[in-house]
């Protein structure tokens, strides 16, 4: 499994050189990491989002210094770690830079470290996290606090499940039950006060598993109401889900301000890994 791991060489940036540690005991995977100095506006940009090679105009050197500061950093960090391949340091604008990185690219994850955001700014302004995946149709594995760890004894999957389809974010969570003999919880949210036939609703749960090479999920449901996301966070805590993904995760039910991404809104709430 290729990753592009996203670094600001934060603390939660530790958190997920630890969880790929765990992982990397029983799945062969290799890792990529970028790092990117932030320009300031005024300086002139090449296509590709980093600065231009010779700036007359701009004092530069602040910029390369922490370029290279970073660059020793991520040196030291990869001499740690067997799965780390490639580190890179660029200067730039961090949003055109990591789409540049990703045309062509293989990487089946992107893993990056995530802040808990308040709820001013999950009203008003978009995290990291969401502006790199409107840039990509790559699954993102965030993660917030400490998961060294981790035995990875329960997974969770949260979706409408309105389509049977083939979901990318369920590739890690294939990988992992495989390697790790996880126990899947799949969570179908459904309108409240709706009536469910919950035969034919296992029977499409169970062919959305399968197609995803997940094995013999156990079925939950919950309201998808304004309210959805204190019901996920009561539901990862109770079952003690080490990892979760949000498939094709859409509000049925809101006001005015829950009308941003839910999926972003509940992943900035919860401590668990998340995939979306």
């Amino acid at each position: 499994m290729k990753i592009l791991v996203l670094t600001k060489l934060s603390e939660q940036d530790n958190y997920v050189l630890d969880f790929m540690k765990r992982l990397s005991t029983r799945v062969d995977i290799s890792a990529e990491i970028l790092n990117v100095v932030k320009a300031p506006s005024e300086i002139p940009l090449q296509h590709s989002g980093e600065i231009i090679s010779v700036c007359y105009d701009f004092d530069t050197a602040p910029l390369e210094a922490m370029q290279e500061k970073a660059g020793q950093q991520l040196t030291l960090i990869k001499e740690q770690h067997d799965f780390i391949q490639a580190t890179s340091v660029k200067i730039g604008d961090p949003y055109r830079i990591i789409q540049e990185a990703l045309k062509g690219s293989t990487y089946d994850m992107i893993f990056m470290g995530a802040h808990v955001s308040t709820t001013f700014e999950d009203a008003f302004s978009k995290t990291f996290i969401e502006k790199v995946k409107d840039k990509t149709d790559i699954p993102i594995l965030s993660l917030k606090c400490d998961r060294s760890e981790i035995q990875f004894e329960k997974i969770g999957v949260f979706s409408c499940f309105e389509e049977i389809i083939e979901a990318d974010q369920l590739r890690l969570m294939s990988v992992i039950q495989q390697a790790f003999g996880s126990e899947a919880h799949f969570y179908v949210t459904q309108k409240e006060g709706s009536i469910t036939d919950l035969d034919k609703l296992k029977e499409k749960v169970l062919e959305f598993a399968t197609l995803n090479h997940i094995k013999e999920p156990k079925l939950h449901l919950i309201n998808n109401s304004h309210k959805v996301g204190s019901e996920i966070q009561n539901e990862v805590i109770q079952e003690g889900l080490s990892l979760i993904s949000l498939v094709d995760f859409k509000r049925q039910s809101f006001s005015w301000l829950y009308n941003r991404d839910l999926k972003s809104q509940v992943a900035n709430h919860l401590l668990a890994p998340i995939i979306f």
